[in-house]
């Protein structure tokens, strides 16, 4: 597992070489995921031995999963919204918000994070860390198909919402 970063924010590129998994980068842009070091949530990033390094922190992950996951819901009539907390990015919230999505914003904390996703057939929520997820009602999960409600596991869920392979 690589540290993708140790002294910069988790949303900015670096351009230090040390700080870039060469070994697993190739020229064209590759997508990694991996584990954090209690395995708690997993890391996505991206990059190429030529391009700048990306981890996806908890604010793009909820932009992510908001940009795939809010057109579903409305094709199958369910409530849509993302929870964050005080630490998110202010940039993905009025990204958020500029695109009709109901945003809520609670204390720090997994837990209120997930109390608060239930108020919508599919609640996504992360804390700016990246720990979070996507909650969905017993009626999202009968509507919703297959690969986006949960059947194929929350790494399979990340890859077949966002064509990694």
């Amino acid at each position: 597992m690589h540290c993708a970063t140790r002294d910069r924010p988790t949303d900015r590129p670096t351009d230090r070489p040390t700080d870039r998994p060469t070994d697993l980068l190739t020229t064209t842009r590759t997508r990694i995921l991996s584990f954090d070091g209690d395995a708690d949530r997993v890391v996505f990033w991206e990059g190429s031995v030529s391009a700048a390094f990306k981890v996806y922190d908890g604010s793009r992950l909820s932009c992510l999963y908001a940009l795939r996951l809010r057109p579903l819901c409305e094709r199958f009539g369910l409530s849509f919204g993302v929870v964050q907390t005080a630490y998110a990015n202010g940039a993905s919230t009025e990204w958020l918000v500029g695109r009709g999505v109901d945003v809520a914003t609670v204390k720090t904390g997994v837990m209120y994070l997930h109390d608060k996703a239930g108020d919508w057939d599919v609640g996504v929520y992360f804390e700016a860390n990246g720990h979070g997820s996507v909650r969905f009602s017993d009626e999202a999960k009968k509507k919703l198909p297959a690969e986006a409600a949960g059947g194929c596991g929350p790494t399979g869920q990340f890859c077949a919402l966002f064509h990694c392979s």
